[in-house]
């Protein structure tokens, strides 16, 4: 295994080309992420070079008809063809980042709305002004219901930065929720800050990129993943990076 670096870069995880984007926009023309097949491979390349080496992509859904999926699933299959001509090693999954409703679970079961890459995990998200009691209902109907409901970019929801947010998390961990942060918020002094808080006592779970495009939103994890094993150590960015994505590949529950 490849140790941290002396040089305080962190850039070991990166180096080794395991890490594992569970949350990301790349398929082209299907929501506000890539444009086309040419911004997808670009932004495969840019996941590449920042030592990514399996991307669930997960393309918005709110209200979709089940023929639409169908529709998804085979954009899905062609451009995980074009993935393998030109990055043979590389895997690729579906899923989908779902805005949470009422209707949630029933196009779950129905097969409109995706899991992440066949398994139990669910990445749901909400808009920033969401109450907490909305989150937490929503998460304990997919608990109920047999899912892992994954928060996507926990750092976004107001309820969750005020001055109960400590205690909501707890809550929300307590009813089975797993926590997803995106990688550029460790580039943002004060949402880092708030991270950092929360990654001392093990609450998140989850590091992705939310890449959107090759521009602003880009696939990349290395300034994340860096960044986390020279404030936390090696062990604790796999973790995040690696380990818990795995166990979502493999379809397995998160050991706590």
């Amino acid at each position: 295994m490849i140790q941290k670096r002396k040089d305080g870069k962190g850039r070991a995880l990166c180096r080794e080309k395991r890490l594992i984007d569970i949350h990301c926009h790349i398929l082209p023309g299907v929501d506000d992420g890539a444009n086309d097949l040419e911004e997808t491979m670009e932004m495969l390349e840019m996941a590449c070079s920042s030592g990514i080496s399996s991307i669930i992509a997960t393309p918005h859904y709110k209200n979709r008809t089940k023929e639409e999926t169908e529709e998804l699933k085979k954009v899905f299959q062609e451009v995980k063809k074009e993935v393998k001509k030109y990055f043979p090693n590389f895997q690729l999954y579906l899923g989908n980042e779902i805005y949470y409703t009422e209707d949630t679970l029933n196009d779950l079961i129905e097969g409109r709305a995706l899991t992440l890459a066949g398994s139990r995990y669910v990445l749901i998200e909400f808009l920033p002004s969401a109450m907490f009691s909305q989150i937490l209902n929503a998460v304990r109907t997919l608990k109920t219901a047999g899912y892992l409901p994954i928060l996507a970019h926990i750092e976004r929801y107001e309820c969750l930065l005020d001055e109960k947010g400590e205690a909501y998390l707890n809550d929300l961990k307590k009813a089975g929720a797993y926590f997803q942060v995106n990688g550029r918020t460790f580039k943002r002094k004060t949402e880092r800050k708030w991270c950092k808080k929360y990654m001392k006592n093990y609450s998140i779970d989850f590091v992705a990129t939310d890449g959107h495009n090759r521009k602003d939103r880009t696939p990349k994890m290395n300034f994340a993943a860096g960044w986390i094993t020279r404030k936390f150590g090696y062990k604790t960015a796999e973790k995040l990076f690696v380990t818990n994505p795995q166990k979502i590949l493999e379809g397995r529950k998160r050991e706590e």
